[in-house]
């Protein structure tokens, strides 16, 4: 019997669990993209004069170390444990970092101590939710609706953080920095009454039975080349071309703008991504090349960073970010129905715990590279640099993955 065939984007809307569900989360997505544009604005005003750089460096290491850490753990047990009872506990958790900072600023925060702690804190929730709310999705529709449910959860988050950096643009202008990170610690609160809400899961038909340790996650994924060779492209390319740390320094010190101006170049990447997603919810279900596309936007992000650095007025910066936004979610929505395409149902949790050492920890560690570089020979090469590495990256990995080349996607399975 040949697999049921891909349905439009909009078709998983019909299915009232999954409308409350992706509802959630971009809210919840609202919340955090306003915090993070806040934070890092933040952590460079209450950080030390001349030790700017290294201070968002310090948010990007607190950041990583838990992601690298937890996130193996964090995907077993969403193979293992009750995926709305993990959601639940890890929204609540979730919660209170940005209820501590807001309580914090409030009462005037002038260290940046606070910023790592929490970070790392907020980091390690992420490691279990992250792999629980993906396997979730999958739990939400059916196979043949999963591919368009992919497209308009990625459409809802790009559009959250289009609009959370230009809204946090206007707080960091008008209002108390508490009142932005108040605001995120309620937005998860939404996900947990929609989690409780579902009525009901679908589940694929089981599999041949696997055992429950992390290595089997291990070994699926560096078994398998096309989904390692997409592993090791975002990895690369989050790693290199990691500008947004930097952003409040660009802003500052290269471009010399204010916080408003801050706030929209904080939003072009956003609005490259949310106009990616449009055409990805309208066309997606027509890309059969999907390895060959990978490649391509994995260099066109790289490029495109290279003239971000390159760029001398805000238009130009602006513009520049627009185009790596778009070929970055155009690459993360491909990746993602990927692999939901070719993971089992019983190893989504683990595979996707690996997997998020790479996506969630390359970004990270470039953020962290990043700084380090800006640090020692100024913003503009770090970000030039990064734009070439990732560039050159994208090009040795299609050059020695050939099964990633010849990929073309086929109909979704559970």
């Amino acid at each position: 019997m040949s697999a049921p065939a891909a349905q439009p984007a909009t078709a998983a809307l019909r299915h009232r669990d999954f409308r409350a569900y992706v509802t959630a989360l971009v809210t919840s997505r609202l919340g955090t993209s306003m915090q993070a544009a806040t934070l890092l604005w933040h952590v460079t005003e209450v950080a030390p004069e001349g030790w700017r750089a290294e201070a968002l460096g310090g948010i990007a290491l607190a950041r990583v170390l838990p992601t690298i850490g937890f996130a193996v753990l964090g995907g077993v047990a969403a193979d293992r444990v009750d995926r709305r009872r993990l959601l639940v506990a890890t929204q609540l958790l979730l919660a209170l970092p940005p209820a501590v900072l807001a309580l914090w600023s409030f009462v005037g925060l002038s260290t940046v101590w606070p910023f790592f702690a929490l970070s790392f804190l907020a980091a390690t929730f992420e490691a279990f939710d992250f792999p629980a709310r993906h396997v979730m999705l999958a739990s939400l529709v059916p196979p043949p609706d999963l591919r368009g449910a992919v497209s308009l959860v990625a459409l809802g988050n790009r559009t959250a953080v289009v609009a959370g950096p230009l809204l946090a643009g206007l707080a960091l202008a008008t209002l108390p920095r508490w009142v932005v990170y108040a605001a995120n610690a309620l937005s998860f609160l939404v996900v947990v009454r929609a989690v409780l809400s579902v009525r009901e899961l679908v589940l694929p038909p089981s599999g041949p039975a696997r055992p429950e340790r992390a290595s089997e996650g291990l070994r699926f994924l560096f078994g398998h080349a096309v989904l390692r060779g997409a592993v090791l492209l975002d990895f690369a390319a989050s790693f290199f071309a990691s500008a947004t740390v930097l952003l409040p320094v660009i802003a500052q010190d290269v471009l010399h703008v204010g916080p408003a101006a801050y706030g929209w170049l904080r939003a072009a990447t956003p609005i490259g991504a949310w106009l990616a997603s449009l055409a990805v919810v309208r066309f997606g279900a027509h890309v059969e090349r999907t390895g060959r596309v990978l490649l391509v936007v994995g260099v066109t992000y790289g490029l495109g960073t290279v003239a971000f650095g390159l760029a001398t007025t805000v238009w130009l910066a602006f513009l520049a970010l627009v185009g790596v936004g778009a070929a970055d979610t155009v690459g993360t929505v491909l990746r993602s129905v990927l692999r939901q395409e070719e993971t089992p149902h019983d190893l989504r949790g683990r595979a996707i715990g690996l997997q998020m050492i790479f996506f969630r920890g390359g970004p990270q560690l470039g953020n962290l590279e990043a700084a380090a570089v800006a640090s020692a020979f100024g913003a503009v090469v770090s970000v030039v640099s990064g734009g070439l590495g990732a560039a050159l990256a994208a090009l040795v990995i299609g050059a020695l993955t050939p099964e990633l080349r010849a990929y073309r996607s086929s109909p979704p399975r559970g």
